[in-house]
């Protein structure tokens, strides 16, 4: 103490030394303090992947009620998608066709929550706007923005406010508000069509709770109609206020295609010729005979898409691989917890009241089953080392067949990875694979080799 208070009172530059040093430190600290703080709030507004939100779980008392809430967050990376060599039009059947299926497992995980009949919502997807979460009606007549119905499903404002989705603001109770439709094109351009932002402002850009509003409210129509003969056909009308028409000719210029509900069987048709599932019962004649008609018009679509090809990335893939990659992405929409639901039922409990174990089998229910090939490279990487390889669980597998089945495909395609072996075989999100059974899907983890 002597010689340090000797030492300051023969050098006082050594405290005034101290007292700037101290000074300065603070002043960095607060200003380092104040840049994180600036950076964490324009980062919030400006960056591309919003940060997750916690899940909300609703009280469901009718089917009104919305069962979930949703959002985006990217764990499957985006990638750049598109068809090549495609001589049809985007209005076409191959082309609606084509890209509703690679949502599959999410109208599959809501048919199976409602009890609706498989493919009857993607039926309807395909007639509404085919594949894209971001795309509104267009314009028309006096509508110069369109008429605010948006989703993948197009249902409109006023309707998903009843069934109690967030959406922009309205500003009529009618179908068609014109101001609303302003909004929402305004909403995309200044979000740059970027889902994580859009999701924030309005459900309907959420292909999962999209597609949920629209079966939701298809339910409601069809118990407005009662348990008669054509029960789903006149729902559909209701859905879409076209007119329900009985007529039946097999001339063609009196099938204008115009009704809803006949361009719904026709795609639905062609769909179930894809995928082996059948028309539930309770029709009429008159819907039989336009079943047979829609069948016999469309056979060729099936044979069509295994001609389709792709690039992801800028590289090319086959239309398994396109469909792969998006069974994939639908991990970015928080599938997975809308599927935990299970059921629908009416409580004023906790909606998620199944176990863990019922919630995977009704996840590998939903599986794309267009997949046919062995293998499938879902141009998926879990790290910068490993690529992933879908495949489909046989009855007297075991991983160590499976990583020397892969082992033997890949001798036989110029030897491109290294060889794989049994704890390179894993489920979703990079899970063990333990206790695989017939039809479980799995993924072979592989690496490139450096010639």
């Amino acid at each position: 103490m002597i010689m340090t208070k000797k030492l300051d009172q023969y050098d006082p530059s050594r405290r005034r030394f101290l007292k700037n040093m101290f000074l300065w430190w603070a002043w960095a600290v607060a200003a380092w303090t104040l840049g994180k703080l600036a950076w964490n709030f324009f980062n919030d507004k400006d960056d591309n992947q919003s940060k997750p939100k916690d899940t909300v779980e609703h009280k469901v008392n009718s089917i009104r009620d919305k069962p979930i809430d949703l959002w985006y967050q990217e764990i499957v990376a985006d990638k750049d998608v598109a068809f090549v060599n495609s001589t049809w039009g985007m209005f076409s059947t191959l082309s609606r066709i084509s890209r509703c299926l690679r949502r599959k497992p999410v109208t599959d995980a809501v048919e199976d929550r409602y009890n609706i009949p498989r493919w009857l919502l993607m039926a309807m997807m395909a007639q509404e706007w085919m594949w894209d979460p971001t795309m509104p009606n267009l314009p028309r007549w006096k509508h110069i923005y369109g008429d605010g119905w948006l989703g993948l499903i197009h249902i409109q404002a006023v309707n998903a406010h009843k069934f109690g989705l967030n959406t922009l603001p309205r500003y009529t109770n009618e179908y068609c508000d014109d101001k609303h439709a302003k909004n929402i094109v305004d909403t995309l351009k200044s979000c740059n069509y970027n889902m994580p932002k859009l999701v924030e402002y309005d459900d309907r850009f959420h292909p999962v709770m999209a597609i949920d509003c629209a079966a939701r409210f298809l339910i409601d129509c069809k118990t407005r109609k009662g348990q008669w003969t054509d029960d789903r056909i006149h729902a559909l009308a209701w859905y879409s206020w076209r007119p329900y028409s009985n007529i039946v000719t097999n001339r063609k210029w009196e099938r204008q295609e115009r009704w809803y509900w006949l361009l719904i069987i026709k795609y639905r048709s062609i769909i179930n010729d894809i995928t082996w599932d059948g028309f539930p019962q309770n029709f009429s004649k008159n819907i039989y005979n336009d079943i047979a008609w829609a069948k016999k018009t469309n056979s060729s679509i099936k044979q069509s898409l295994k001609n389709i090809k792709c690039t992801i990335d800028w590289k090319e893939a086959s239309y398994e691989e396109y469909l792969a990659y998006f069974e994939e992405s639908v991990q970015n929409f928080e599938l997975e917890k809308y599927v935990a639901l299970g059921a629908y039922k009416t409580s004023k409990v906790k909606t998620i009241d199944t176990p863990k174990e019922e919630s995977d089998k009704r996840w590998e229910k939903i599986k794309n089953t267009m997949i046919l090939s062995e293998f499938v490279d879902t141009k998926q990487h879990n790290s910068q080392w490993f690529l992933l390889y879908r495949y489909k669980v046989k009855e007297w597998d075991i991983l160590t067949t499976i990583s020397n089945k892969f082992d033997e495909r890949d001798k036989q395609n110029w030897d491109q990875y290294k060889n794989t072996w049994k704890l390179n075989i894993i489920k979703r999100n990079w899970k063990t694979a333990d206790n695989i059974k017939k039809w479980d899907i799995v993924y072979i983890k592989v690496r490139e080799t450096t010639k």
